[in-house]
């Protein structure tokens, strides 16, 4: 049964006399957190129902900020069950300040000219502050910019697989004919399952053989 304060705010919300679309909004919130209530009750409530946006099931994932000018702009979330249908979820497209496929993820503070380009969020954690994403293998114009004004030297490391590879030979081009210098790098697994200590190790190689 909802408790006691969900109980009297239903019985306040009869009496409100009013059909505005600020009854009808509160309305559905008190109804929904009636079903919430009733769910922690019987003891069936899920990690989901606490983790919704916009109908958007965001449970059983780790929520990453992304940061563009010092600014919180979006968020990415990434599953860390292994069950979901989708590793990555976006920030509905209405709620960004800006959209994510036209920045990079990248450390808010970071300031290094070498840049290590790879798909994900996890794959960034991995190689620390030289690292930034572009969010899958499908980058933007607005991206390509946005690397060329950041960087004079990027190293391409995405997934091993053939479509991913072919899109980091792409790349490369396009960033070559800005005048960027470009190595791509391909590893015999996921970027992101690197231990730390080879993530750390393949850095200091690279930075010292190309640099």
């Amino acid at each position: 049964m909802p408790n006691a304060s969900v109980m009297e705010s239903l019985a306040l919300l009869k009496a409100w006399k009013t059909s505005s679309p600020l009854k009808i909004w509160a309305q559905k919130k008190l109804e929904k957190i009636t079903e919430l209530q009733g769910k922690v009750d019987a003891g069936t409530a899920t990690e989901n129902d606490f983790s919704m946006l916009d109908k958007i099931p965001y449970g059983y994932r780790i929520l990453a900020p992304i940061y563009w000018n010092e600014k919180i702009v979006s968020f990415q979330a990434r599953d860390y069950s292994g069950k979901q249908d989708r590793r990555y979820l976006a920030c509905p497209m209405v709620r960004e300040v800006l959209h994510h496929k036209h920045i990079l993820y990248m450390n808010p503070k970071g300031s290094e000219r070498i840049g290590f380009c790879v798909e994900g969020i996890v794959d960034v954690w991995r190689f620390t502050r030289y690292a930034f994403a572009t969010f899958g293998i499908e980058y933007t114009k607005e991206q390509i910019r946005n690397i060329s004004k950041l960087y004079g030297q990027v190293f391409i490391i995405f997934d091993p697989e053939t479509q991913a590879q072919l899109k980091a030979l792409k790349l490369k081009a396009e960033l070559e004919f800005r005048k960027i210098k470009v190595t791509n790098i391909i590893l015999d697994s996921d970027p992101g399952d690197l231990k730390q200590e080879e993530a750390d190790y393949l850095i200091k190689d690279l930075t010292r053989k190309f640099i």
